[in-house]
């Protein structure tokens, strides 16, 4: 709710300060809309069984999803040959 007024609310107090605070506040919005962990994730105006799923993966970006296929790879192959495959 505080994105959704924040900008709109009228506000009364120390004007530049203000002016400073809504700079910010709309570079925060600005690097958001870019983050992919923000546009592929969950938020509040969108979060549903797709965008949980595409968040585990893109939480980190890039590099993260990479490192974690990579740990997984490792990992996975020790604990496969300790507890046998699974067979469906």
């Amino acid at each position: 709710l505080f994105k959704k007024y924040a900008a709109v609310m009228p506000y009364h107090g120390d004007v530049i300060q203000y002016q400073y605070w809504k700079k910010k506040y709309q570079a925060l919005l600005e690097t958001q809309a870019q983050d992919p962990s923000y546009i592929l994730g969950m938020t509040q105006e969108k979060s549903n069984l797709r965008t949980y799923i595409t968040y585990q993966f893109t939480h980190g970006g890039i590099v993260h999803l990479a490192s974690n296929i990579w740990f997984l790879l490792i990992f996975g192959a020790f604990v496969e040959k300790l507890f046998g495959a699974l067979i469906i």
